[in-house]
């Protein structure tokens, strides 16, 4: 006798949602620790890491350090001793912020100002995925599971 169950060879919808669900969960978890997060001053240099997934970094001096230089070389010796910031930002931040720019967020604000200029977190949409992802998890789940077999008695 063949037994046929878990370890049949297919893959069911349960494990297919299990699975969103927990990548979900973890893009929400990273939208939270994104969306949180806050920063303000001045740009005073721009990098990006190229990888399997690009990271865009933004260093950031407090405006306090600019406004105490007088002239560009008194930029480059405040530039060298002044405490730098490291803030990832996505692309079209990064590509939108030029040096000596502010930049500021708020805790828990969707929006990154750089200058007059407002621009989405890339929080938000991890966020919005990240919830897309759990509620159809959910739903798969829940549309998919097997019904008991009712056993009719014998007359």
């Amino acid at each position: 006798m063949v037994r046929r169950g878990w370890r049949s060879g297919k893959i069911t919808p349960q494990v297919v949602a299990l699975v969103v669900l927990v990548f979900s969960v973890s893009l929400t978890i990273s939208a939270y620790r994104s969306l949180r997060r806050e920063f303000s001053g001045v740009v005073v240099a721009k990098s990006y890491d190229a990888g399997f997934s690009n990271a865009y970094w933004i260093y950031l001096v407090p405006p306090e350090f600019i406004q105490a230089a007088t002239s560009t070389a008194g930029l480059d010796e405040i530039f060298s001793r002044a405490p730098r910031r490291r803030v990832g930002v996505s692309r079209i931040v990064h590509d939108g912020s030029r040096e000596l720019q502010t930049i500021s967020k708020e805790a828990f604000s969707p929006f990154v100002f750089v200058e007059t200029d407002r621009y989405l977190d890339l929080g938000t949409q991890w966020a919005l995925w990240g919830i897309i992802g759990v509620a159809s998890s959910i739903f798969t789940f829940r549309l998919h599971i097997p019904q008991p077999k009712t056993i009719l008695p014998s007359d």
